[in-house]
């Protein structure tokens, strides 16, 4: 039988074991937000050579096309980045302290 007035004494290793889980995920967060912006910077850098690129063929007279569908998916794809960086950073300022 156990005793009801000895006091519970803590796990330590639970307790090493949520310090790891929290070094990991803030660890897996700033990796994330480090990757999305980089995609960023590549993502706008593309989008200016892209811009350049249909400036020379509407001024040649050539067909645009191509090169505005080009643009509106990476301006498509730099704001899903930019919402994702967004999220991102959320985490980080909801992070569990360590």
């Amino acid at each position: 039988m156990s005793n009801p007035q000895r006091p519970i004494e803590p796990v330590t290793y639970v307790t090493g074991l949520q310090e790891s889980v929290v070094l990991f995920f803030d660890s897996m967060i700033r990796s994330h937000l480090a990757q999305a912006n980089r995609y960023i910077a590549e993502m706008r850098a593309d989008i200016a050579r892209e811009r350049v690129y249909l400036e020379h063929a509407l001024d040649a007279g050539c067909p645009s096309e191509v090169a505005e569908s080009m643009l509106h998916a990476l301006e498509g794809a730099l704001r899903i980045f930019e919402k994702h960086r967004e999220l991102v950073l959320d985490q980080l300022k909801r992070q569990p302290s360590k």
